[in-house]
């Protein structure tokens, strides 16, 4: 019987200096079977490259009888995050294999987990929304532009559904105010799908006021979304700081995410089909829009099941 490949485990700590991230990454080789354990990570793309390329390379490319399929430890780990690592380690594991560092079909051997079920609401209600607008109503009133900035934030996130990158990546040209749409460009997008979104007469009126404010200091910068102390894009930082602020002074625990969810619900609810759903949400399947959707309960259905007639 051969000797099966055996390596404790292998942990390896990245700092990213400016934001005191740290990106833990533990990797353990138990025959042959690949256990990803606790990551808090900045970039998990970046942290799995780094070790899976230093280690797959080296350790697998062997007879494909020495190894087993690869699997992921789930300990702690929720099930959407479990599948995200499956997603990124599949698709380096096949480029491996394209570029013949690696022999045999692995990849189809691996176990995909299964779609996530989730039982917590993600939707924001309307008391909720409320709440977070007061409060920026409350702190920033004083200061036109930020005023006007973080309402066009929460704005956007609420009227349009768009991910953290789309928000960021936002330029004034994406705006069209001929035909009240907004571009997202597939460069910023997760899905790397371009869209066309229509602007809510709200989300229009926010757009408008802040811009002003924007001529009034004379911001120069291209990106939509600015710093309120420079002339510089607003960060990834800087809304994590955004949403930490607000989160605080609402008192509603929230993610940006969870904006998303709102948004997708809120159309649900208004008798949008799930094809515009989708389309609008820029994702690749209903299936992707459906996971969206877990935060409608039965009791909304009543008003379409009074209306039934036979």
């Amino acid at each position: 019987m051969k000797e099966k490949t055996k390596i404790s485990w292998t942990a390896l700590r990245y700092e990213n200096e400016t934001n005191n991230i740290q990106l833990q990454i533990g990797l353990a080789f138990i025959t042959g079977c690949i256990l990803v354990g606790s990551i808090v990570f900045k970039n998990y793309l970046l942290g799995i490259i780094i070790v899976i390329s230093a280690i797959l390379i080296k350790y697998l490319k062997k007879d494909e009888s020495e190894y087993i399929p690869i699997e992921i430890d789930n300990r702690g780990i929720r099930p959407s995050t479990i599948r995200t690592y499956y997603n990124k380690i599949v698709a380096f594991i096949r480029w491996l294999e394209y570029y013949n560092h690696i022999e045999g079909k692995l990849s189809s051997k691996m176990t995909k987990p299964p779609i996530p079920k989730y039982e917590d609401e993600r939707a924001l209600t309307d008391d909720e929304v409320s709440k977070i607008i007061a409060s920026i109503t409350l702190y920033s009133r004083r200061d036109d532009f930020l005023y006007a900035r973080d309402l066009v934030i929460i704005s956007l996130l609420i009227y349009t559904g768009i991910r953290r990158g789309e928000l960021l990546g936002l330029r004034i040209s994406d705006i069209d105010f001929q035909t009240n749409t907004l571009f997202i460009n597939g460069k910023t997008s997760k899905s790397k799908k371009s869209r066309y979104i229509p602007i809510h007469f709200s989300l229009l009126t926010q757009l408008k006021l802040y811009l002003k404010e924007r001529e009034k200091r004379k911001t120069q910068c291209e990106m939509l979304i600015v710093s309120s102390q420079f002339d510089t894009p607003y960060t990834v930082h800087g809304l994590k700081s955004w949403v930490k602020k607000y989160a605080e002074l609402s008192s509603v625990r929230f993610h940006l995410h969870r904006f998303r969810h709102t948004f997708a619900c809120k159309l649900a609810k208004q008798n949008a089909d799930i094809v515009s759903i989708m389309n609008v949400m820029g994702h690749s399947t209903t299936r992707m829009t459906e996971q969206y959707l877990r935060s409608i309960k039965a009791e909304n259905s009543r008003v379409f099941i009074q209306n039934m007639t036979f």
